[in-house]
């Protein structure tokens, strides 16, 4: 394989710089040699650590990631137990997948983003452990997807009716709609087999797994469009655009991973345009103290509405999977990284 061209950062990317709408932090090496290590010097006193401190112990507690690859682990998902009985996920032995329980139902339904990370998550256990039972599971979920996904749209749908904030979004999504988030994880769990279980047909699954990225919603796949021009990836397909940042950046994880893995230039080239979509609406997140969910106050008629703020959880996975996107194109992020960084230890943005 060549050199990795997506470790090249395009020229309108890198001169559209966060800075161009919100102040960033110093350089790190620039902030500890001038001491001026705090976004908001009103915060120092209620917080001694240094940003190079702030910085070290969020690596180590995993907020981030030195580099992301398909051969490498999937962040920390080896860490976790998703499947334990715990009422909402459990693992089907019939039908050889998780299954998730909703109040609104009396059945158990099959979610796609619950099974293309309940399948990361067991190779990943797997690859720590050598545990028989989770390289059982995972099995069992590969065989699903290649037997459930739509061979003509490419899309693994989501069977249930589903109303992504009501009075936002312009109504509930029909049944079998298509994610970009379960299709980058779904993506993701099939570009993470063992070599022993690769074969064609898993290939081609990948590759038919990209339809979806290829057109609007309008048309029943995911693609929207960040200021009418810039190609986003909805993890809810929604009328008026809803803008999930989370379900977008781990779409884009399984593109990259489509590419690695297969060397598909059609996911390398779904990748580098998300990419630059990512750059540019990152500012439109930023609510100072933490970062917003999704875009949903910007969309018409829903002007007078505030912001949806990111829960702490959320708040650590943009934080985590930004920083997997920083290790891929290195610079691009940074800023926006440390920023988001210090909310997290309670450091916040500047004010006037």
């Amino acid at each position: 394989m060549s050199e990795n061209p997506t470790i090249k950062v395009p020229a309108e990317i890198k001169e559209y710089g966060y800075d161009a709408l919100y102040p960033s932090p110093l350089p790190v090496d620039q902030a500890k040699q001038e001491g001026a290590p705090y976004v908001c010097k009103s915060a120092a006193p209620n917080h001694p650590l240094q940003i190079t401190d702030i910085l070290s112990d969020a690596k180590a507690k995993g907020y981030w990631v030195e580099e992301f690859s398909v051969n490498t682990d999937y962040f920390n998902f080896h860490v976790f137990d998703y499947i334990r009985n715990n009422g909402f996920v459990q693992f089907d032995e019939q039908l050889g997948i998780p299954t998730n329980k909703y109040g609104w139902s009396e059945i158990r339904q099959t979610y796609p983003v619950t099974i293309g990370l309940i399948a990361i998550n067991q190779i990943s256990k797997y690859n720590h452990t050598s545990d028989s039972k989770c390289y059982e599971r995972y099995q069992r979920i590969v065989a699903w997807l290649l037997e459930n996904q739509n061979q003509d749209s490419g899309a693994w749908e989501v069977p249930f009716s589903y109303d992504f904030f009501p009075g936002r979004t312009g109504g509930a999504l029909s049944k079998n709609w298509a994610s970009a988030l379960a299709q980058g994880l779904c993506i993701s769990a099939l570009c993470r087999a063992p070599e022993e279980m690769r074969s064609a047909e898993i290939e081609a699954a990948v590759r038919k797994a990209l339809f979806p990225f290829q057109k609007p919603v309008s048309a029943g796949g995911v693609v929207t469009q960040f200021l009418g021009e810039y190609p986003f990836y909805e993890e809810y397909p929604t009328l008026r655009p809803s803008l999930v940042l989370n379900g977008f950046m781990y779409a884009l994880l399984g593109l990259h991973d489509a590419w690695e893995r297969y060397e598909c230039d059609d996911a390398l080239q779904l990748f580098d345009r998300g990419i630059e979509t990512l750059a540019r609406s990152l500012p439109f997140y930023d609510l100072g103290d933490r970062s917003a969910y999704d875009l949903t106050h910007l969309q018409s008629g829903n002007e007078h509405l505030p912001p949806n703020p990111a829960r702490l959880g959320y708040h650590d996975v943009h934080v985590r999977v930004l920083s997997a996107f920083e290790a891929l194109r290195p610079g691009t992020f940074e800023a926006c990284l440390v920023r988001w960084t210090l909310y997290r230890y309670g450091v916040f943005c500047a004010n006037n």
